[in-house]
Parts: structure tokens; sequence; C-alpha cells
């Protein structure tokens, strides 16, 4: 159902596009311009069951060579943190417990094939459908391949404009997780995200 409905918002989309492995190309020729990326998050969780989505703020910083981190800052502050074999979170205790992780490789991969343009790495693990518009916006769907990523991800809607807008993530549980981006991106990496993302390696 979730593919369906990720195929059907292909077609609404104006006609003039690529085709799929040009599309790609192109998308990544106009986002892989940079080694590091931060950008403040507007985030809705709709839940099955719940009326209302729960709605959260933070920044999300990308290190090539290092990782990804994913800081709710509002309404309460809470931290994800991956890099090489490792993966950070904030406790019930509220402090950040560093612990292994074998689905750390695989977000900072990804998360690095976005920043550089690696589109064997995003393919070898995705299925990806795309299309990209005369006027330069675009969207690509991602189909995990992979067991592990399909257990916590079904798939994944990205739009943009050269820069990622909005991503939205379909769980197999029926939770859809759907982010907009800030169109500022800092050029600055904040220290504490910086100085995690070491601590992970």
């Amino acid at each position: 159902m979730k593919r369906r409905t990720a195929l059907c918002a292909l077609t609404l989309l104006p006609a003039a596009a690529l085709a799929d492995t040009a599309a790609l190309q192109k998308i990544f020729e106009n986002i892989a311009r940079r080694r590091t990326l931060c950008a403040a998050f507007e985030m809705e969780r709709s839940v099955p069951g719940l009326q209302q989505p729960f709605v959260s703020r933070g920044r999300v910083t990308i290190v090539e060579g290092l990782g990804l981190v994913w800081r709710t800052i509002q309404p309460i502050e809470d931290v994800i943190a991956y890099g090489g074999r490792s993966a950070a979170k904030t406790g019930d205790d509220g402090q950040i417990h560093i612990s292994p992780s074998k689905e750390s490789h695989i977000f900072t991969e990804q998360s690095e094939a976005v920043l550089s343009g690696n589109l064997f790495s995003l393919t070898n693990r995705f299925f990806a459908d795309a299309r990209v518009n005369a006027d330069g916006s675009w969207l690509l769907i991602l189909t995990p391949k992979m067991e592990l990523i399909a257990s916590l991800m079904s798939e994944c809607l990205l739009t943009g404009a050269g820069t990622i807008k909005t991503a939205a993530f379909y769980r197999p549980d029926g939770t859809v997780i759907r982010i907009r981006f800030d169109e500022k991106r800092d050029s600055v990496l904040p220290l504490d995200d910086v100085e995690l993302l070491y601590k992970l390696q």
C-alpha cells in the first residue's frame, strides 16, 4: 500500500522528467556539494490510534567520515547519533549513552552517500525511483532491499530543489515521520555534535 501511494506521488509531478538512472545522477549532482551538513528541522510523527501528530524541532548534523547526529531540542531534548560501529542515545536518566550498534555503519554510509553522491552505496541497499523536473525540483523514493533496514523503515520519500527540503519515513508499524528542513544551512558545525561523533569512532 505504501509503495502504491509513493508511486502515485510520482505521477502528480510535471511531466518534464528524466529516466531513473539519469534522474538519480541529476539529484546527487545538485546535493553533493558538501562534506558537512547542519540544518534545523521540524518533525511530525503520526502514530496509528492518535488523532494529532507529535511535533518536535531540532537539528541534524552530518560530517563525512564521522557520522550523523539527530538532536531534538523541543519539546524535550533528545539525541540519537551514529558513527563508526557505535550509536549514542539519550537514556531515561537524561544522559547520552554510547553502545555498539550493528545498524550504525548503515546510517553513516547512507548519510555520506547523500553528501558525496555515492550512488552505488545508495542503490546497493535501496530500490530507487526518481523524478526530476525542468525547474530543478525532484522527488526520490527509496525502498529497502535489506531486511535489517526494512525492519526499521518500509519506505522513504525525499523532496528537494538543490538541497533536501522534506523527508517522509514510513515504518512497518504504521508510524509516519514527516520532516521539513530549514532553508538555512549552517556553515559552522555545533561543537557538541562534533565532539559526540568523535567519541563514537
